[in-house]
């Protein structure tokens, strides 16, 4: 089975050799709805760009902060979820954005930008050294500030 790309479309298609001979496989199940080539390349820039501003963010708080507690984890996040409200209630009461520029902004871009596994460290680092006062701050904090983030976004969203 070959897997073959068509930039002029952005799609995929997959060939079977049959004696030497590559013909449109029609025994493999159909995929479901056409994927499009161009949609994972746009996720993958975004995500690029929510990772390099995510990477950004970290050196700029962690210049000016230098404290144990994850700030810049907590800053990053809540902005993500603020930004994930925002784009949502766009996509949902306003229809400005289309259901594709949404996936692609919320997968690719906040998910990228946003960072559960760094939180879930830091947490477990504030375990492994016994600072439970910490943790219960940091996972308190990063909870309450993730949904405030996210109700703000929501609202400016709405009336923007």
């Amino acid at each position: 089975m070959i897997f073959v790309l068509n930039f002029q479309s952005w799609t995929y298609s997959v060939l079977q050799i049959n004696s030497g001979i590559l013909k449109p496989d029609r025994t493999a199940p159909p995929p479901p709805g056409k994927i499009y080539v161009q949609k994972f390349l746009l996720i993958a820039l975004a995500g690029a760009c929510g990772a390099t501003l995510r990477y950004s963010a970290y050196v700029v708080v962690n210049r000016f902060l230098t404290t144990s507690f994850p700030w810049a984890t907590i800053g990053v996040n809540t902005f993500g979820c603020f930004i994930f409200g925002f784009i949502f209630s766009l996509s949902e009461h306003r229809m400005v954005l289309s259901g594709d520029t949404r996936i692609i902004l919320l997968v690719g871009f906040v998910g990228a930008f946003t960072t559960f596994s760094a939180f879930a460290f830091e947490s477990f680092e504030f375990i492994r050294h016994s600072q439970w006062v910490l943790l219960a701050g940091n996972i308190i904090v990063e909870i309450i500030a993730g949904l405030i983030g996210l109700a703000l976004g929501i609202a400016a969203g709405k009336i923007f």
